[in-house]
């Protein structure tokens, strides 16, 4: 099976904009459902955002999908900085942006995926799902992430992909999503053998610490970090935009405190913001590699070439 979302990461434009061109509006939007999260990871930056806790209400979603469909946007994916499944009109959401003809994602870290939940997602045809995962064992994830929940996470993946084969879906394409520090390519391969057949893909990346301000919860682990391996040209900005639960837009998918808004999708034209002078600068200096001067962008761990392939 291949991931319907192939279709826009396969783009030109999004592959290599720099070569293909900027497009003349966002290939897809990343949506914020809530910035509020049931878990407190601890390379997580949720700890240090000082913006207001929220949920983005469904006229605003409408209004966004709107301009969205008016200026050729191919698909939707719900995340960013909370879980997408604490906002109640989340499965609404997915029905409203698959109304729109748009591809729709979710990303969750899986533990409010009760069968009521798993049953909705499968119903609204949502095209594909990111089970978020980090650590190969039971005890990496729980330290990781802060919990003893592990079990409960496995138990909810296979009842999902269990779930969609009894519903005979296509959909969604479930893809599980794991991020690495020093573990070893046996130790992956063991990881994946175990889930290979139960789901449909992985996506593998490395565990970021950078971002954090106060390091000494990860101590331990920023031992086992690889260094990054050398820069190149951010294609974040050229391709897609961000949007958080209260309408502000941003270009950069890592901006969890408003450093780089363009604006708000709830009183601003969103081409307007793609066109926009503060976008272009953006994109002039990301270009030329002079990421440093953006405190945001500096030590990025998107503007490297180790990101996760997903299948």
């Amino acid at each position: 099976m291949v991931n319907p979302w192939r279709r826009i990461y396969d783009h030109p434009q999004s592959r290599d904009p720099f070569e293909h061109g900027i497009p003349d509006f966002a290939l897809y939007v990343d949506i914020e459902p809530t910035n509020a999260c049931n878990m407190d990871c601890l390379f997580c930056v949720r700890r240090q955002m000082k913006r207001p806790v929220g949920y983005m209400e469904l006229g605003l979603f409408e209004k966004i999908c709107r301009q969205l469909k008016k200026y050729g946007c191919k698909g939707v994916r719900f995340l960013r900085w909370g879980e997408p499944l604490l906002n109640k009109n989340i499965f609404r959401m997915i029905k409203i942006a698959k109304g729109y003809g748009f591809l729709t994602h979710l990303t969750t870290n899986g533990l409010l995926l009760a069968d009521n939940a798993i049953s909705e997602l499968i119903s609204s045809k949502l095209d594909s799902i990111n089970i978020s995962m980090q650590g190969l064992n039971e005890r990496e994830y729980n330290s990781l992430r802060g919990t003893d929940k592990y079990p409960q996470l496995e138990k909810n993946i296979t009842r999902f992909c269990f779930l969609k084969k009894r519903a005979s879906s296509v959909s969604p394409f479930v893809c599980l999503a794991v991020t690495l520090t020093d573990e070893t390519k046996k130790d992956l391969d063991s990881f994946t053998g175990r889930w290979k057949g139960v789901v449909d893909g992985f996506s593998v990346g490395y565990t970021w610490f950078s971002r954090l301000k106060d390091k000494r919860r990860v101590n331990a682990w920023l031992k086992r970090a690889k260094p990054l391996p050398h820069y190149f040209r951010c294609i974040e900005v050229m391709c897609k935009l961000s949007i958080d639960w209260d309408g502000r837009v941003s270009p950069c998918c890592l901006d969890y405190d408003r450093q780089l808004t363009l604006g708000n999708a709830g009183k601003d034209d969103l081409l307007d913001l793609w066109r926009s002078p503060k976008l272009k600068s953006v994109r002039a200096l990301l270009a030329r590699k002079g990421q440093d001067s953006v405190e945001l962008c500096s030590g990025c761990e998107l503007n490297y070439d180790f990101r996760g392939k997903t299948d």
